[in-house]
């Protein structure tokens, strides 16, 4: 299921066949399943025999836009979309955990929800499922959520205290300068070197500004100016665009 995933990948809110998949080995285990959850999202609810509290496990179904660029033979089929932030193999995960559950369902003590998640990467697909009512009927006493890891060894799970999984903000700066001629530069306002004393001084904020105790990560992604057809015409503008990465609400701020 993991390859089969991988090869066919969804980006956000895009996830049809990937609830199709999703939805096809659940009703393999004859579980309660509500489809169209924010669109493609899925929940479905396991009843143990025994009364006690529920507890839901989440996994993302999305991928992002990025060429694969591997020789795997399931590498992804979709020109521009592949799994390479591991979702596929969440999404298999979690259908595993529901087949194992749902034969030891005659020994649990309350119930489990499984839930999938669309668009985890750009949105967030979590708060339209809280939104449509997907903590309730029955009520979740705790939720549980797993990612991946490249440095974790395969057969062990790692844990921490706090925060594990960090905040992603995206920044976005235009740089409006005046075009001219390469070769009078002086009668120009050349925003590409203000690019670069942008992109130098961003860095100090980390460096200099944080305390070196708290996580921060500021990373300039990707920069655009001019026209790689023509050598000798300054542009008018310069983009420049990034993230910034922080596991408290201070920091972040």
């Amino acid at each position: 299921m993991r390859h089969q995933l991988h090869m066919y990948p969804e980006v956000g809110y895009d996830e049809f066949n990937t609830s199709k998949l999703v939805i096809s080995e659940l009703k393999k285990l004859n579980l309660e399943i509500k489809t169209n959850v924010a669109k493609t999202g899925v929940i479905t609810l396991l009843k143990g025999k025994y009364p006690g509290k529920t507890i839901l496990v989440r996994a993302d179904m999305d991928a992002l836009r990025v060429d694969e660029e591997t020789d795997l033979e399931f590498k992804s089929k979709i020109p521009g979309v592949m799994h390479a932030c591991g979702h596929d193999g969440h999404t298999a995960s979690l259908l595993g955990a529901a087949m194992i559950l749902s034969e030891l369902k005659d020994k649990l003590h309350g119930n489990i929800k499984f839930m999938f998640q669309p668009d985890e990467e750009i949105e967030s697909g979590a708060k339209p499922m809280i939104d449509e009512g997907i903590l309730e009927n029955p009520h979740v006493d705790a939720a549980f959520g797993g990612h991946l890891w490249g440095g974790v060894k395969e057969g062990m799970v790692g844990v921490k205290h706090g925060p594990m999984m960090a905040s992603p903000d995206i920044f976005n700066i235009k740089i409006i300068g005046k075009g001219g001629h390469g070769g009078v530069p002086q009668s120009s306002i050349d925003p590409i070197p203000i690019l670069s004393q942008v992109i130098s001084t961003l860095q100090t904020v980390v460096s200099r500004k944080n305390n070196p105790f708290t996580p921060l990560v500021l990373s300039c992604c990707h920069v655009k100016a001019g026209n790689t057809d023509c050598h000798n015409a300054i542009p008018t503008e310069a983009l420049l665009g990034g993230t910034v990465i922080a596991f408290d609400e201070e920091t972040r701020t």
